[in-house]
C-alpha cells in the first residue's frame, strides 16, 4: 500500500435518516488526496453502548443502496431478493452496527443504473501500477479509521467483520488477512477470477488463504 497516502478525512455528514429500527448517517470521508467516498453508518434503534461493527461491501451492483435494502433503479429488486445482499438490514437485526461504502466503479463513486463501470479505472490502474482492487482496500482502511474518530459511540473498532460477494470478495479477503481491526468475515458468492484469465478461484479456496480471528 506505498502507493497510497494518508491524508486529513475531511469528514462530512451529508444527511441522516430514520427507519422503524435502524438510524442512518450518510457522510463522506477523504481516503486519499482528492478522493472522496461515500459511505453510510447504520445503527439500531436505542443502543446503550458501542456495538460490533459489519463492514457491508456490496459487491458487482448498482451500489452500496443495495446493502441498505433499498430499491434506487429498475432491476435492483433481482439484485436485492434474488441474492439476499441487504447486508447492512441483517448486520443491524443480528445487534451490530453496520457500515456500508460506495466501493469505487459502483453506483455513486463511478456506477450507473446499469451496475458498476470499474473496467474503465481498473483498464487505467494498471498503466500507473495501480490496481482498483487496492483502492477498495485503502477505502475501507480509511472508514475503519473514520469509523474510530468520529462514531466510537456507536461502533467498537476492536470487534469488526467484513461481508462482501463478487469482486469484493477480494477486498474482503485481503483486509482480514492484514490483522489490522478485522476479525471474521462472510463470504456471499461462488467464484472469483482474477486480472489473469487462467487464475480463477472457487470462494472457499480464497477464504482458506486468510486467517481471520474468531470474535469472543
Amino acid at each position: 500500500m506505498d502507493k497510497f497516502q494518508k491524508c486529513d478525512l475531511n469528514f462530512k455528514i451529508t444527511r441522516e435518516e430514520d427507519t422503524e429500527d435502524r438510524h442512518e448517517i450518510y457522510f463522506t470521508y477523504q481516503s486519499e488526496p482528492g478522493y472522496e467516498p461515500v459511505a453510510c453508518l447504520v445503527i439500531p434503534k436505542n443502543i446503550t453502548k458501542p456495538l460490533p461493527l459489519a463492514v457491508c461491501l456490496q459487491g458487482h451492483s448498482t451500489g452500496m443502496h443495495i446493502s441498505l435494502g433499498k430499491i434506487k433503479y429498475d432491476g435492483d429488486e433481482k439484485l436485492l431478493y434474488g441474492g439476499d445482499r441487504d447486508f447492512a438490514v441483517r448486520a443491524v437485526k443480528e445487534g451490530y452496527t453496520a457500515l456500508c461504502i460506495e466501493q469505487r466503479g459502483f453506483g455513486e463513486c463511478g456506477g450507473d443504473e446499469h451496475g458498476p463501470q470499474c473496467h474503465i479505472s481498473t483498464m487505467a490502474n494498471l498503466l500507473i501500477g495501480r490496481t482498483t482492487i487496492g483502492e477498495r482496500v485503502w477505502d475501507v482502511m480509511r472508514a475503519l479509521d473514520t469509523a474510530e474518530q468520529h462514531f466510537s459511540d456507536y461502533a467498537d473498532i476492536n470487534k469488526v467483520i467484513c461481508m462482501g460477494n463478487s469482486g469484493v470478495l477480494s477486498v474482503t479477503g485481503i483486509q482480514c488477512s492484514s490483522n489490522r481491526f478485522l476479525l471474521s468475515f462472510v463470504i456471499f458468492h461462488h467464484s472469483l477470477t482474477v486480472p489473469f484469465p487462467s487464475l480463477s478461484f472457487d470462494a472457499p479456496v480464497q477464504s482458506r488463504a486468510v486467517a481471520p480471528e474468531f470474535i469472543r
